[in-house]
């Protein structure tokens, strides 16, 4: 009688599976952790580059406030005047006129805006009036600018090219009725502030050379001569538009 013939099935050893699952998972986890990697750095540079975006509008709007100033002193809620440019207007750091308000509905407001600046912890803010002489219920619009802020610095160039640390200067602040419009605007404007994702931030911004008592003197001058020598002219164009 014929033995029967036993087939031998070729297969993995426990110890074969074993170590083929762990060279699967190793791979596994280098390339989970490669992903990560590259997930965590598209996000950090995404976060970055928001931060950076909003430190460039932020030194935007400043320099377009600072640029646009003009000397225009306003009065306060309690009927005080206030200077065109003052750092002692708490609890703002800066406040200052400017000029170039857009108005694209045609409101009837002036073009002229009231803006002023603060550090409320570590959160830089820019406030804004809808008013330039305000009455007791004028309340600022806040915005908030950029965050993670410390040491907001605010530097004038005065006259005689002296760094001062506050404007109005107190030699102006100690004479007795001074007249804000004719109190001299600074050279130059310093803002400097430390932010943790960029370190210190400093911008120095050159204000144009106005003197506002000599402007006023040769509109007058202008003005008077052209009454005199032209008074017929007008006369005229008076009749014509009758």
């Amino acid at each position: 009688m014929a033995r029967p013939v036993v087939s031998r099935q070729a297969g993995f050893t426990l110890l074969e599976v074993l170590i083929a699952i762990g060279i699967t998972a190793l791979i596994g986890i280098g390339i989970w952790q490669v992903m990560s990697g590259v997930i965590n750095s598209r996000n950090g540079v995404d976060r970055v580059s928001t931060q950076f975006e909003q430190l460039q509008k932020t030194v935007l709007l400043i320099e377009r406030d600072i640029f646009q100033v003009v000397n225009r002193p306003i009065r306060d809620a309690y009927g005080d005047a206030q200077f065109a440019i003052t750092t002692r207007a708490d609890p703002y750091a800066l406040e200052l006129t400017r000029q170039g308000w857009r108005n694209p509905l045609n409101d009837p407001r002036s073009e002229l805006q009231r803006v002023a600046y603060s550090l409320d912890g570590t959160t830089l803010h820019r406030w804004q009036w809808q008013v330039l002489d305000r009455a007791q219920d004028s309340q600022p619009l806040d915005q908030v600018l950029l965050k993670d802020v410390d040491q907001l610095q605010v530097r004038f160039l005065d006259s005689h090219n002296q760094w001062v640390d506050s404007w109005p200067e107190q030699q102006v602040i100690d004479q007795q009725n001074v007249d804000p419009s004719i109190v001299p605007m600074p050279r130059a404007i310093e803002i400097a502030f430390d932010q943790k994702q960029f370190g210190h931030i400093s911008r120095i911004f050159v204000l144009p050379n106005f003197d506002l008592v000599k402007a006023r003197q040769a509109a007058s001058r202008a003005s008077g001569s052209d009454t005199t020598s032209s008074g017929q002219g007008a006369s005229t164009q008076t009749e014509n538009a009758q």
